[in-house]
């Protein structure tokens, strides 16, 4: 992953990339899920680094963030029910 001062991980769900790359200095997850929300709530106070939660559309969220540089968005939305079959 490139430098970067703020991660922003959408489509959070079980944040797996987070919790494995190194923390940035401002680290914030979207959700449109509230139970994913409530669950990261729960563990932001076992975190070794503060997490931005945002229960919103991702989409619209990064619309409106001022972007400055430096930032970095991990975003892997999840497939549509649709679209996935077994092998």
């Amino acid at each position: 992953m490139p430098e970067h001062h703020t991660y922003i991980e959408t489509h959070l769900g079980g944040g797996n990339v987070l919790e494995r790359k190194r923390p940035a200095s401002r680290n914030v997850g979207i959700d449109v899920d509230a139970g994913v929300i409530s669950i990261w709530s729960e563990r932001r106070q076992r975190l070794p680094f503060e997490l931005e939660l945002h229960h919103c559309d991702a989409v619209q969220f990064l619309k409106s963030f001022t972007f400055t540089g430096g930032e970095l968005v991990y975003s892997d939305p999840p497939y549509l029910h649709s679209t996935r079959r077994t092998l």
